[in-house]
């Protein structure tokens, strides 16, 4: 069985209608069989990275998501053509960052933190040859 995330009733109805799902009442999680985890994928996290303060009403106007733990918005992965604008393509390049230097590296090059992946990382597009020993 797989794990997929569902978050109100329309999309339970929905995921019903598309496969044979199960909801785990200790666990409080939806499970359901892999083949049909594909298709009901459909309704899985996508996180914005290019969302401003000022943002805000808008990104809740379009149906997006606060994340109160990550600090994000997110949406579904059926909405992305609504929210393109919000989404960054550039590749991130993840890198073991030392605890002790972490905010010197951090102001000097710009990193940012993931919190899904729980590493620190700088976008592809600003990797320069100083980091290299730092890549994993």
């Amino acid at each position: 069985m797989t794990e997929i995330a569902l978050f109100n009733l329309e999309e339970i109805r929905q995921a019903k209608k598309l496969g044979n799902i199960q909801f785990n009442k200790e666990t409080k999680i939806y499970t359901c069989d892999e083949e049909d985890a594909e298709v009901i994928d459909l309704f899985g996290k996508v996180y914005l990275d290019n969302c401003k303060f000022l943002d805000n009403e808008e990104l809740k106007k379009k149906g997006a998501h606060w994340d109160g733990k990550l600090k994000k918005w997110y949406i579904r992965k059926s909405m992305l053509e609504l929210f393109n604008k919000y989404i960054d393509k550039t590749e991130k390049i993840y890198l073991n960052i030392p605890f002790a230097l972490k905010d010197d590296l951090k102001k000097q090059f710009n990193l940012k933190f993931d919190g899904i992946a729980k590493k620190w990382f700088i976008k592809s597009d600003r990797m320069c040859i100083d980091l290299e020993d730092f890549l994993f």
